[in-house]
């Protein structure tokens, strides 16, 4: 039986999915440069640094270390509603470690294993999280007047 080029390409792409589906992996943390996030102030060297590593192929590991925070940026655009930006930080509440290179964005809790950002079935896997929340509500209080709430939540 002869096989088709197609039919390996269908076989390839097939496997590559599966791959990627629900994927931990190791991280090789001895292989990268590890920054503490501490150093990636603004205008700093170690921005520079991070930068340039990032834009030469390299993959950089981030370390954001148990309570400390990092600025968060939200964006939300919707047909019937827009969020105007505000200042937030992202509170770490364990050691946390994220691989990033010009193609992808990795997340760790132990520099040893690690899932792409957005697959998150792998993350469900990783932090061994299976409660998920996500609360909307509309209210009206003496001190806002009309408030929409909004809270999402992982154990």
């Amino acid at each position: 039986m002869r096989t088709t080029p197609k039919v390996l390409l269908l076989a390839a792409i097939m496997a590559q999915a599966a791959i990627g589906c629900a994927s931990i992996q190791v991280l090789h943390i001895d292989r990268s440069k590890v920054t503490p996030v501490s150093t990636l102030t603004s205008n700093s060297a170690g921005q520079q640094d991070f930068v340039n590593a990032v834009q030469a192929g390299k993959d950089v590991v981030v370390f954001i270390q148990k309570g400390q925070s990092v600025p968060l940026r939200i964006g939300l655009a919707l047909p019937m509603a827009r969020l105007e930006p505000a200042k937030n930080s992202l509170v770490f509440t364990r050691d946390t470690y994220l691989l990033i290179s010009k193609s992808r964005v990795m997340i760790s809790p132990d520099g040893e294993r690690c899932a792409r950002i957005g697959d998150f079935a792998a993350l469900r896997k990783l932090y061994d999280a299976h409660h998920k929340e996500l609360s909307i509500g509309f209210g009206v209080n003496k001190q806002d007047g009309a408030i929409i709430s909004l809270g999402v939540a992982s154990d």
